[in-house]
């Protein structure tokens, strides 16, 4: 709802409206607590207690709580309030790859270049607790020598980023450039070259 329909989200964040002459408040008193709060929704049962969904943004960051179980609409605004701060002071986030920019390449076989540039379709971000950005790496997994032609947007591997050796994102590696192929003859040379390469291929 937040990525997909704005207009309607934006609802989410007002703190009263008026309605047949009746003045309705917003029952997120977060709202009134921290400027950074822009939703989300409250709610009660019997078996659930009181609970909140709310939602902040800061910078670039935006951060999600939920709260159920409360036994009191203050209990679950403190609780909500206090991961929330708890989230924004110790955990980050940070763009590790910009949509359609080139992060490595892959040789092509049978192509009008040699290389292909490979990338992501989308921008990368990551959130993680901020001691954990200084241990990232970003592996590469895709075949070389792949056949042309290419396409833009053609899947050709993945990427994943670890963090203390755990896999903390994996994404589509991509083509961010077409590579034509060869004419006939050059396609016939191409092939030839790698099979020859081939037979002498250990790995």
């Amino acid at each position: 709802m937040i990525n997909k329909f704005p207009d309607h989200y934006a609802t989410y964040r007002e703190k009263e409206f008026t309605f047949g002459g009746i003045r309705q408040l917003n029952r997120n008193k977060l709202l009134w607590r921290d400027d950074s709060v822009d939703g989300v929704k409250t709610g009660h049962t019997d078996s659930a207690g009181f609970c909140l969904v709310s939602s902040a943004k800061r910078n670039d960051m935006r951060l999600i709580a939920v709260v159920a179980g409360s036994p009191s609409e203050n209990d679950r605004l403190t609780a909500s309030q206090r991961l929330l701060e708890y989230g924004f002071r110790f955990f980050a986030t940070q763009k590790l790859v910009t949509k359609n920019t080139k992060v490595t390449s892959a040789k092509v076989w049978g192509g009008q270049t040699s290389e292909v540039s490979l990338g992501s379709q989308e921008d990368l971000y990551l959130t993680l607790p901020r001691s954990e950005f200084n241990n990232i790496k970003a592996n590469y997994k895709f075949k070389n020598n792949i056949q042309a032609p290419i396409e833009i947007g053609q899947i050709i591997g993945s990427i994943e980023f670890t963090s203390n050796d755990r896999v903390v994102l994996s994404a589509p590696l991509v083509a961010i450039e077409s590579v034509e192929a060869k004419g006939f003859f050059g396609r016939l040379i191409a092939k030839l070259i790698y099979w020859i390469t081939s037979l002498f291929s250990f790995s």
